[in-house]
């Protein structure tokens, strides 16, 4: 049962990543309703919720958003008490916010009946 992964890949976006997702939801994420009553008429809202990539089987282009990312994780991991999984999944999935410049990577979520 043992597969190379390298033959399931799409290879067209810079990150292709196992997940440690165990369904559709959880491994390709979901769309869910919030509520936040402090917002007046503007409460209602939709949120995207996704699980961590697992940062043991993954597969990175050689290109500059990718070559951004391996420096971002370079740079945590020397400057951070962050777990390396956590610093993975932050780089690859968070958008650019406030002092927060993400990679800029485009991400692919493995087969996760696969991997």
């Amino acid at each position: 049962w043992i597969r190379n992964p390298f033959d399931f890949m799409w290879r067209d976006t810079d990150l292709e990543g196992a997940t440690d997702g165990w369904d559709e939801e959880t491994a390709y994420g979901w769309t869910e309703h919030l509520e936040d009553v402090t917002l007046g008429q503007s409460r209602d809202m939709e949120g995207y919720r996704i699980t961590a990539f697992n940062s043991g089987l993954w597969y990175l282009q050689a290109t500059q958003a990718g070559l951004r990312m391996m420096q971002l994780l370079a740079h945590r991991m020397d400057t951070e008490d962050t777990w390396d999984q956590t610093a993975f999944s932050q780089e690859s999935t968070l958008p650019t916010h406030d002092d927060w410049l993400n990679a800029g990577i485009t991400v692919r979520v493995m087969n996760h009946m696969c991997f």
